[in-house]
């Protein structure tokens, strides 16, 4: 899984460095992730000061290509919104954010490629092989024991951060509950990796969930850029119809986040997969309790699992330009 995903890595970064291509800034952002949550789970105690360092590197090559990620999405769904329109000032106000978000992206696109030659992602295959090769496992470590230890850690977090959205549907609550569901999705997935039955439908459940918060989430960064593109024009004195129908964009926009949290909370909560993920996490994990007290990495379970990840909640978009999954 680790080798896999490195290899992944190591393409993905070469070629956002030299192209401008939506999906391969996607795609790496998506594989630091996975890499993060492999890391947390798997990584002995006596590497986990360099399984640490490794995840602080994953954490700023994906941070900083967030909002050149956050760009192409906007983007794309602002020429959707322009193509798809014949009133004309609304078609007007849609070419503004256009040219507004466009000039954003250049800029994105210079920052990130700055910060990704800094933040140690070029050296990172070769500081993994040396994690590996110092952390020889004991042989009687049951990898999968060690998975349901970090499912069952994960999907503690995950249900917290739903409870705190449901009782706060502030942005950032509900962003918390995004990035926790992105983790637990992706401990399921090495548990399905590792032939948990159920797992697919599972992940399947998650991929539902996600395209709820990412659709959420995409809404309020569009509402973000438009709002910059007025503020840095000046539409609203010399064009405030424009400017009218920009801002009738945004309240649609902040109404329909409203219904889509209202939906997103009636599928995590109410829904028959919730009731199944909750029926699988308590079969799936309730070996780990018993054998963490005998196990070798039972301290690294808990040790290992989140060092420096609480810090990776500041608001960014995952999802492909047309897939929040």
């Amino acid at each position: 899984m680790l080798a896999k995903q490195m290899r992944n890595f190591t393409a993905l970064f070469a070629q956002v460095l030299v192209e401008e291509d939506a999906d391969a800034v996607h795609d790496l952002r998506v594989c630091t992730r996975r890499l993060q949550q492999i890391l947390a789970a798997m990584v002995a105690d006596k590497t986990v000061n360099k399984a640490r360092a490794v995840r602080r590197t994953l954490r700023r090559v994906r941070r900083a290509l967030g909002t050149w990620r956050n760009c192409d999405v906007a983007l794309q769904a602002v020429r959707r919104n322009e193509r798809r329109t014949s009133h004309p000032l609304r078609k007007a106000g849609w070419s503004l954010v256009r040219e507004s978000i466009a000039a954003e992206r250049q800029a994105a696109i210079k920052d990130a490629r700055r910060r990704l030659y800094k933040a140690g992602g070029i050296t990172l295959n070769h500081r993994v092989q040396q994690m590996l090769t110092a952390a020889e496992r004991p042989g009687g470590v049951d990898p999968a024991a060690v998975v349901r230890r970090s499912v069952a850690q994960a999907a503690q977090r995950w249900r917290q951060a739903l409870d705190g959205a449901r009782a706060d549907r502030s942005a950032a609550r509900v962003h918390a509950l995004r990035i926790a569901t992105k983790r637990l999705r992706y401990r399921v997935e090495l548990a399905r990796e590792l032939g948990a039955d159920e797992a697919p439908a599972m992940i399947a459940w998650f991929k539902s969930l996600q395209d709820r918060l990412g659709h959420w989430h995409d809404r309020q960064e569009l509402s973000r850029f438009i709002a910059r593109a007025l503020a840095a024009s000046d539409v609203m004195t010399a064009q405030p119809k424009v400017a009218v129908e920009m801002l009738k964009e945004v309240e649609k926009d902040l109404n329909a986040s409203a219904r889509e949290v209202d939906q997103l909370f009636q599928i995590a909560c109410d829904s028959e997969g919730a009731r199944k993920l909750e029926n699988w996490v308590r079969s799936y994990c309730a070996a780990a309790g018993s054998a963490a007290a005998d196990s070798p990495d039972a301290n690294h379970a808990n040790a290992g699992a989140h060092p420096g990840e609480q810090a990776d909640n500041a608001p960014e978009s995952d999802g492909k330009v047309q897939n929040n999954g």
